[in-house]
């Protein structure tokens, strides 16, 4: 339990280590060497902790038992220049050499190394760097098992120094972040700005308020207003858009049905997905949602509209801390791209950027993301027509152009697989069943053939009362 949580508290997740050291403090008969292990551990934890007076309090007590064990010796002095180092102790850099010394003498890399960036943290920035460097580069946990110091002069080190410790940061974000929370509150201006932004690099969503706060405290201080922004942005739910056949709306792992969706916010979504960059101009969006209103009533109907928009993607949405689904500025509406994307932006994408000639694997990657007609939720509004029936005229194209591909090459089954699934989209799309007739025949699944002629037959008498061609001419 104490290996446990020493590694939490140095590597891992700090408020583990108090719960595990809570664990071994209630375990019975704790040896000697336990006891001595369990105050060094607690006084390592204490610092971390900016609890210098107990940290002190337990060194102290540990020193005055003898111990018969020279790594726990080690470790100590180590610890005690730890805490001078973070204390601004006089002697702290007399108190890490001699730490230092003692260590190599007794060929305790692990509390040299610890020592060697000690030595380094109490001496100039470039002489920090090169210790940072010299240790780093093979043992970049010792960086984090330094974090709370180092934190505080991420600023003032070379930016080869820098890149080893963003890299022990993504090694241990827990550890850094607790770091960097405490360094955060104890910093002001261009420093508390520098740590922020570490802090955004590899915080949490709780880290999310917190920095924005600090941003807004900084409000004098270049680039402050934008801190947490990043952080945010980049761990927001991303939102899909399903919306071939009826709309819904996956925001994250949560799928939000169209029909739990107010319907002018379902239009307002449809309508943006329309548009390559998913915007529009608030005219736009005006005369196609609210035709017959003035124009003071449609702005008024297309403010609230975004409203009720904004809190499907969040449902307790604050303006602060939103990553920006959905923006309404300079007379321009739209939705983020790099948050938001729908199943018909993907198809019409794969369209635009299909050779004249397209791979089979394109052509069945296609077929696959096309699950149907866009937003057959708003089939009869102008505003949904003309891509809607875009999408499916290109869409059907590049099918029947592959059919005939597959048909003269002889690729019978991956014909028959894109045939079937451009008919369940659409099963009135007669060149599409023709081009299936045939591929049957040429298989030699006759049966399949026959039945599938008896279906054609049938429709094209039943709605569009004309004679079908015999099988065997087609």
């Amino acid at each position: 339990v104490l290996e446990a949580a020493e590694y939490e508290d140095s590597y891992g997740d700090p408020e583990r280590a108090t719960y595990l050291l809570d664990q071994a403090d209630s375990a019975p008969g704790l040896s000697l060497k336990h006891r001595w292990l369990r105050a060094l551990i607690s006084a390592r934890h204490c610092v971390r902790r900016r609890r210098y007076a107990e940290a002190k309090e337990l060194l102290s007590e540990f020193a005055l038992t003898d111990s018969t064990s020279p790594g726990l010796g080690v470790a100590r002095l180590v610890d005690v220049a730890h805490l001078a180092m973070a204390t601004g102790d006089p002697e702290a850099a007399s108190t890490a050499e001699f730490a230092r010394r003692t260590a190599q003498r007794q060929r305790a890399h692990r509390s040299r190394r610890v020592a060697d960036l000690l030595v380094g943290y109490g001496a100039s920035n470039e002489e920090l760097s090169t210790a940072i460097i010299s240790v780093g580069t093979q043992f970049p946990w010792h960086l984090t098992y330094l974090a709370d110091l180092l934190v505080r002069r991420t600023g003032e080190v070379n930016p080869q120094a820098l890149d080893l410790i963003h890299n022990a940061m993504r090694m241990h974000p827990g550890r850094w972040q607790h770091a960097l929370r405490l360094q955060l509150d104890a910093s002001t201006g261009l420093s508390r700005l520098g740590t922020g932004r570490l802090l955004e690099s590899i915080g949490d969503t709780t880290d999310i308020p917190r920095l924005r706060a600090a941003g807004r405290s900084m409000n004098r201080v270049p680039g402050s207003s934008e801190l947490g922004r990043g952080l945010t942005r980049r761990l927001a739910p991303r939102v899909l858009i399903q919306d071939l056949g009826r709309i819904s709306v996956r925001v994250g792992l949560v799928t939000v049905p169209g029909t739990n969706i107010r319907r002018r916010v379902l239009a307002l979504l449809a309508l943006l997905l329309t548009r390559p960059d998913f915007s529009c101009s608030r005219d736009q969006v005006l005369d196609a949602l609210w035709p017959e209103l003035g124009p003071a009533l449609a702005a008024n109907s297309l403010n609230q509209t975004i409203y009720f928009m904004r809190r499907v993607f969040e449902v307790d949405f604050k303006d602060d801390l939103s990553p920006g689904y959905v923006h309404h500025e300079s007379e321009v509406v739209w939705l983020d791209q790099e948050l938001v994307s729908s199943t018909s932006a993907t198809c019409s994408q794969m369209i635009r950027q299909m050779a004249p000639d397209p791979t089979p694997e394109h052509v069945e990657t296609l077929s696959t993301a096309y699950s149907g007609r866009f937003a057959l939720d708003f089939e009869y509004e102008d505003w949904a027509g003309s891509f809607r029936d875009w999408l499916h005229a290109s869409y059907l194209q590049i099918v029947e152009h592959a059919l005939a591909a597959d048909l003269g090459g002889g690729h019978f089954d991956r014909g028959i697989r894109v045939a079937r699934r451009a008919l369940e989209v659409d099963a009135t799309a007669e060149s599409i069943e023709v081009s299936l007739l045939r591929l049957y025949r040429a298989s030699g699944a006759h049966a399949a053939a026959a039945e599938q002629y008896a279906h054609y037959a049938s429709r094209l008498r039943e709605e569009l009362d004309v004679e079908p061609p015999r099988l065997e001419l087609l």
